[in-house]
């Protein structure tokens, strides 16, 4: 008697939602489901590392191009997560970078009493006053961009990686993939 078979068929972002939950409903590891997406966020991590602004002078600390990972870890039995993030750590700025800023007044802080001398914004080499007008900080995004100029990449790699995965646990069940 032949094998059962198996037929996956992979289209867009539809398709790929369709295949994890089939292997999680046929109970495979939610690590190895984690494990088979992670080279699709690597994708969009290596071309938002690349499009991010880089200031060459900057010599403290970090780059906000060094503090972009991929996060990988299951969020709950039977659930996964992959994702492109900044660690905030290291890149408190990053989302003022993506969206960049309105123009804002920056005022000095605390209240001024009677007699009291009036606290003033200095850069060392000028005195601005109690308060001043910041214009704002123009948009530098780079996630969203790796993703979409990323998105056919990530759903062809995790096609192939997931395929594979469905392949490998085909084989323990006794079960014929066809192609």
């Amino acid at each position: 008697m032949a094998a059962p078979s198996v037929t996956m068929q992979l289209t867009g972002l539809n398709g790929l939602k369709k295949a994890v939950r089939l292997l999680k409903k046929a109970g495979v590891d939610p690590d190895k489901i984690t494990s088979a997406l992670r080279p699709a966020a690597e994708i969009v991590r290596d071309e938002a590392k690349r499009i991010v602004a880089y200031d060459e002078k900057r010599t403290e600390k970090f780059h906000l191009k060094d503090s972009i990972f991929v996060m990988s870890k299951p969020k709950a039995r039977h659930r996964f997560s992959v994702a492109v993030a900044v660690s905030y750590k290291r890149a408190p700025h990053a989302h003022l970078v993506e969206f960049g800023t309105p123009g804002h007044v920056i005022k000095v802080p605390g209240k001024f009493s009677k007699g009291a001398p009036k606290k003033v914004l200095s850069s060392g080499k000028q005195t601005y006053g109690t308060a001043l007008w910041h214009p704002g900080t123009p948009k530098h995004p780079f996630m969203r961009p790796a993703w979409r100029r990323k998105r056919k990449a990530v759903i062809q790699s995790s096609g192939k990686h997931l395929g594979l995965l469905f392949e490998r646990e085909a084989k323990k069940l006794n079960v014929r993939p066809m192609r």
